[in-house]
């Protein structure tokens, strides 16, 4: 599993609702520029523009309250402060208790294909003139 994990193109991080961030893979640390530890103990909601928390935070709450999965794109903010755009997708991890509530996170890295969407539309734009 940890195999599968590490060699995979989304990043992935297991997320704790009371502890933040508990886990990561290798390409976690390669989207967001980062040192293995540096990410620990914080919350998933840092890893986004500032005014795109509170609705990475609703996504969390929805995902941890009813158990479904859910994905969004936002604006991620890497360790140097770069931005990129990424669709992050949460899953519920079932716990005994409330106090273990957890989800796993991927992130991927979407700013060719929002480029390339951009550009498509422009190309349409051009042509109907």
């Amino acid at each position: 599993m940890e195999a599968i994990l590490n060699h995979t193109t989304d990043g992935i991080v297991l997320v704790s609702l009371e502890r933040g961030i508990e886990q990561s893979n290798t390409m976690f640390q390669t989207l967001f520029a980062n040192e293995p530890d540096s990410y620990f103990g914080q919350p998933l909601v840092l890893l986004v523009q500032p005014e795109d928390r509170d609705r990475l935070a609703a996504l969390m709450e929805a995902v941890l309250a009813d158990g479904k999965g859910r994905q969004d794109e936002y604006r991620a903010l890497r360790a140097d402060h770069t931005v990129f755009e990424a669709r992050i997708g949460l899953g519920y991890i079932q716990a005994e208790d409330v106090i273990s509530r957890r989800s796993v996170c991927s992130i991927q890295d979407i700013s060719v294909l929002k480029q390339r969407e951009r550009q498509l539309r422009y190309q349409a734009v051009c042509r109907k003139r």
